[in-house]
């Protein structure tokens, strides 16, 4: 039977921020496992899609976000996690909404697991100009290493 050896859990109240086209770190815990551990890793953000409609000339959009989980540090190595989620965008200046609410989750094991421990997840947006995702929440993510 597996045994938790280690767990770590981050969560926080949020103000809603904008997300770039580069990588913006949205959480990271630390969870401790032997060399080569397996960890388990899951998480939770909600996120709205928004467009400048003035300046398109449709009013809803597809907005594509990436989410990624690192080893130790962004860009150190390739993510370990990619996953990609979508929602339709409108203009709410207009009052028009559609599919712009999203709640993305994304759930793995990491065979690898070390000593360090430090798993980040990020998101960025994949659109051109007058797109935006706004995290709004939730956001969860946690880690338990599993004694094999």
């Amino acid at each position: 039977m597996a045994k938790l050896e280690s767990f770590d859990f981050h969560w926080q109240q949020l103000t809603p921020y904008s997300l770039a086209q580069t990588p913006t770190e949205l959480a990271s815990i630390r969870v401790e496992a032997k060399r080569n551990g397996v960890v388990k890793l899951a998480g939770n953000v909600g996120w709205i899609a928004l467009i400048d409609a003035e300046s398109l000339s449709s009013s809803i959009e597809k907005v594509d976000v990436v989410f990624e989980i690192w080893r130790d540090a962004i860009g150190k190595s390739s993510p370990i996690y990619v996953g990609r989620d979508s929602a339709q965008a409108s203009d709410r200046g207009r009052g028009l909404t559609f599919d712009n609410y999203c709640i993305s989750s994304m759930d793995l094991i990491d065979y690898n697991g070390g000593e360090n421990g430090k798993y980040i997840l990020t998101a960025r947006v994949i659109n051109l100009l007058n797109i935006d995702a706004l995290v709004i929440a939730p956001l969860t993510f946690y880690g338990a290493a599993i004694e094999k």
